[in-house]
């Protein structure tokens, strides 16, 4: 299967960049990579893994999605045919399920490490979803400039934590709101590790025009600078979660939304929807 995934990548491409960086070496060799065949509410789905220990793909072993209460969320807020923009889309797993289960029309994923986005081609070409994925920017990094030479750092134990480090390598950032003057999304989530208020910068102009809710995780040193952003910027916050002691993950609805909503918050609002430090 994981073959006959590469080799209908092949043909998803858009241009000869992105060929070639769909078919580097790193991504080509896939020696290490299994697949987990599952059935969730009735969808077959299948889950590219290739480290035992990483949280999200140890919950892909299991065969279920990780961070369930963020995506049912997610699944309440993202429109039929509507558009997710994942930044730091790392495996696919919002992505996976915004086109399995929320109906997404078109899915457009930012992810600059090689280690995961091999495995973020794979699950969305094995689960049917190519067709509706936006492959452009598989190998970008998004921030508020354009700029080369970023590498990744090495994570064993969790591909998710991996950091962009500047000037060691020849990983390029891109400002989405030069690139996105055409999308409307719906629905952007937002997991790069520190680098959220670059990335909340660098799409000013899209969340301005387009009002999408947000799904932002954010680091202890940012949440100061997160709710100033978010105030400033008319978005209520319904719902948080923690997982980690590092970061929180906050739900925000434009304020001009949140009073025709009706949808529940169920296990989010134990959570406590509030920005503060540990709390």
């Amino acid at each position: 299967m994981i073959h006959d995934a590469l080799h209908t990548a092949h043909g998803i491409c858009q241009s000869d960049a992105v060929l070639a960086r769909l078919l580097s070496a790193d991504v080509a060799d896939l020696a290490s990579v299994g697949v987990t065949a599952c059935e969730i509410e009735g969808q077959a789905v299948h889950f590219a893994t290739d480290m035992e220990r990483d949280p999200i793909q140890r919950s892909h072993r299991d065969g279920a999605f990780f961070e369930p209460e963020e995506l049912a969320l997610m699944r309440q807020h993202l429109p039929d045919g509507g558009t997710f923009l994942d930044i730091g889309a790392n495996v696919g797993n919002h992505s996976l399920y915004a086109g399995l289960f929320c109906a997404a029309g078109r899915l457009i994923p930012f992810e600059p490490n090689p280690l995961a986005y091999r495995l973020l081609i794979l699950n969305m070409v094995m689960n049917g979803l190519h067709d509706r994925t936006v492959f452009d920017y598989v190998g970008f990094g998004a921030s508020d400039v354009d700029r080369e030479g970023f590498a990744m750092t090495q994570r064993r134990k969790n591909l998710g934590a991996a950091r962009m480090v500047p000037g060691e390598g020849e990983i390029a950032t891109l400002r989405p709101d030069d690139f996105l003057f055409d999308e409307t999304p719906d629905f952007i989530k937002i997991d790069v590790e520190g680098m959220e208020m670059q990335v909340l910068r660098g799409l000013q102009k899209t969340i301005a025009r387009t009002r999408p809710v947000l799904l932002v995780e954010v680091d202890r040193e940012n949440i100061h600078d997160f709710a100033d952003w978010r105030l400033a910027h008319g978005f209520a916050l319904p719902a948080s979660f923690k997982h980690y002691k590092e970061n929180r993950n906050f739900l925000c609805v434009p304020e001009e939304r949140l009073a025709v909503l009706t949808a529940p918050y169920g296990a989010a609002a134990k959570t406590g929807a509030h920005e503060g430090g540990d709390g």
